[in-house]
C-alpha cells in the first residue's frame, strides 16, 4: 500500500496546530482492528462489500487523537451482472471525543483518504479499477471495557467523499488496545 505525504496534509497539518495549542500532553498509543461493512453507490447499482481494517493512533489528550488507518476488502458484492471488489483504503484523521460517562465516549472524526474500487461487468459502460481520495468524517461510540481497561471497543460510523460525488458510507466495529 503506497501512502502519498501530500493526501494526508490537511489532517497533519490540523493535528500540528491542536499539539502547539493543547498546553498538557496524555500520550497514549494504540492499535486496533475492525470489521468493517461499506455502502457504495456507484455505476447505477448499489453495492455492500466486507472490509477489514487495522488502526494505529495516537491519543494526545483525553479528547484529542491523531492517526492512520488502513485496509482492504474481504467479500465483494455482486448487483445483476455487475460486481465490486473494495481494494485497499486507507486515511488520516483527527478525532476528538467528549465524554459521555465514565466509560463512554462520543467521538467525532475529520481526515482524507483514499481507497480503491473494481467495478466490473460483462456489459459495456463500468469503470473497471479506479481509485478515488477526497475528506472522510464521521462519528463514533466507543466504550472502555471495565475488566480490561486498556481495551476500548468501538462502533464508527463514516462517510467517504471524493471530488467526483462518489460517497461511500461506512460501519465498522472493532477493538483498539491502549498502552
Amino acid at each position: 500500500m503506497s501512502i502519498r505525504v501530500a493526501a494526508f496534509a490537511p489532517a497533519l497539518l490540523f493535528a500540528s496546530t491542536v499539539l502547539v495549542a493543547t498546553p498538557v500532553l496524555a500520550v497514549e498509543p494504540m492499535v486496533g482492528a475492525e470489521l468493517t461493512w461499506t455502502h457504495i453507490r456507484v455505476a447505477g447499482e448499489t453495492f455492500n462489500p466486507l472490509g477489514a481494517r487495522a488502526r494505529l493512533a495516537l491519543g494526545l489528550t483525553a479528547d484529542w487523537e491523531i492517526g492512520v488507518v488502513g485496509g482492504s476488502g474481504i467479500e465483494d458484492d455482486s448487483e445483476v451482472a455487475v460486481s465490486t471488489a473494495l481494494g485497499e483504503f486507507y486515511a488520516g484523521y483527527v478525532r476528538y471525543s467528549a465524554s459521555i460517562d465514565d466509560d463512554a465516549r462520543l467521538v467525532l472524526t475529520a481526515g482524507y483518504g483514499e481507497t480503491t474500487l473494481d467495478v466490473t461487468s460483462a456489459l459495456p459502460g463500468f469503470p473497471g479499477e479506479q481509485t478515488y481520495s477526497g475528506l472522510v468524517y464521521g462519528l463514533s461510540l466507543q466504550e472502555r471495557l471495565s475488566r480490561h481497561r486498556n481495551w476500548i471497543g468501538s462502533l464508527d460510523f463514516e462517510r467517504w467523499y471524493d471530488d467526483e460525488g462518489l460517497t461511500i458510507t461506512t460501519v465498522s466495529y472493532g477493538f483498539r488496545y491502549a498502552f
